[in-house]
């Protein structure tokens, strides 16, 4: 079965709190590549088994958001 996003690769900042979840999710079951992030690894981490690539990340600074782009 092919999802309306197949080989979409997207980031979701924020993926731990409020929607983040439900977004990461929705986005995934759609068929995208979801890259989480999220200031707490612990919130985040029940994602790992649905985003493509789950890690803590800090977006307030360049130096974190540089990280997080590789």
């Amino acid at each position: 079965m092919s999802g309306a996003l197949d080989g979409r690769r997207i980031a979701v900042a924020g993926a731990g709190g409020g929607l983040g979840p439900h977004v990461v999710c929705a986005l995934a079951a759609h068929g995208a590549w979801v890259a989480a992030g999220d200031r707490s690894i612990e919130t985040i981490e029940p994602l790992a088994d649905v985003a493509g690539d789950v890690r803590a990340v800090d977006l307030s600074t360049p130096e974190g958001a540089q990280a997080w782009a590789g």
